[in-house]
């Protein structure tokens, strides 16, 4: 297993009081590896993917942010990882993530196609549980579990719009209804 570390960055393009750190791994870095954030990551922070660096920048772009009341005010979409054993991605054009021993590799190109969903429906960011997550500290992942309730109770996309009712206060919208309803296997609505 062919750990990759993320590299700190923060993005001028999101300037907040509210974001604990930001850090990445380019895209062709990625392809076949599996990501570590250790040394990196902040425990106890929600973690977002940008959307936007994902699909234009070919980069796995992720935005630490202080609290829920902060999330809870952007704009961001929720899926969940499959399962171990359900869909096997090539090695080569997915990635593991460090301590996620649950978790089959997530598709780069699965989650390319997630991320343009979320865009197209208004989201900047997407949540998904099985990058956001940091899986390699029992305390921080406890913690984040405790959490995803209340991180999809406040989504913006996905979670249950396909069939037509709201999920928490997730707001429904109707340009995301065929989009969900044609997404390729592996992007799995919540």
């Amino acid at each position: 297993m062919e750990l990759v570390s993320a590299v700190r960055t923060f993005s001028p393009n999101i300037l907040s009081k509210d974001i604990q750190q930001s850090f990445e791994w380019p895209l062709d870095l990625v392809a076949g590896k599996t990501l570590t954030v250790e040394g990196t990551a902040t425990p106890k922070t929600f973690g977002l993917i940008d959307c936007k660096a994902y699909c234009e920048d070919n980069v796995l772009h992720i935005v630490e942010w202080r609290s829920l009341d902060v999330i809870e005010k952007l704009v961001y979409a929720t899926i969940s990882y499959v399962w171990k054993g359900i869909r096997q991605a090539q090695v080569s054009n997915s990635l593991a993530v460090e301590g996620a021993i649950d978790s089959d590799r997530v598709d780069l190109g699965v989650l390319r196609v997630a991320c343009k969903i979320a865009a197209e429906g208004g989201a900047q960011y997407l949540w998904l549980d099985g990058i956001c997550i940091m899986h390699t500290k029992k305390e921080d992942k406890k913690w984040q579990i405790q959490r995803m309730a209340d991180v999809y109770k406040v989504f913006y996309l996905f979670g249950a719009a396909r069939r037509d009712r709201r999920l928490g206060r997730g707001r429904r919208h109707n340009k995301l209804d065929s989009a969900v309803l044609d997404a390729p296997r592996g992007v799995t609505p919540v």
